[in-house]
């Protein structure tokens, strides 16, 4: 959909097993500028928790991305046919892989240490930010 100022909104939705929804998120694509990534928790832990992500680097193929809240950074990056590895601290929290070979099949491995225990949350980062193009 389009917002003011030529900018496209894109928005996601997480929902839980019991078709609750959890997770709400928007990508904003500008004109000229870099895309933004907005996430916020409605139900859960987190709740009322809001996560703002913008790409680091300038590498198109593997793009790095902080993820910020309200207490909680982390970064994300992506080596070609490699996992989306998430760090918190400067130590891998989680990971997410998406495999074309069966039919997008999503794999989400959480650390016991990451901040954020909800397999959604990465399952929202790796379609916004690695899946969803510009």
């Amino acid at each position: 959909m389009f917002g003011g100022n030529f900018v496209l909104l894109v928005s996601f939705k997480a929902y839980d097993s019991a078709g609750l929804k959890v997770i709400n998120a928007i990508k904003k694509n500008h004109k000229i500028a870099r895309p933004d990534y907005y996430i916020e928790f409605l139900e859960g832990e987190f709740k009322g928790n809001s996560f703002h992500a913008r790409q680091e680097n300038f590498d198109v193929i593997n793009p790095e991305f902080l993820i910020k809240g309200n207490r909680i950074e982390i970064y994300s990056k992506k080596s070609l046919l490699d996992w989306v590895r998430f760090y918190e601290d400067g130590k891998e929290v989680a990971r997410w892989c998406s495999v074309i070979k069966e039919k997008f099949k999503t794999y989400i491995e959480i650390e016991e240490t990451a901040s954020i225990q909800n397999p959604l949350f990465y399952a929202i980062l790796g379609q916004m930010l690695y899946v969803v193009g510009d």
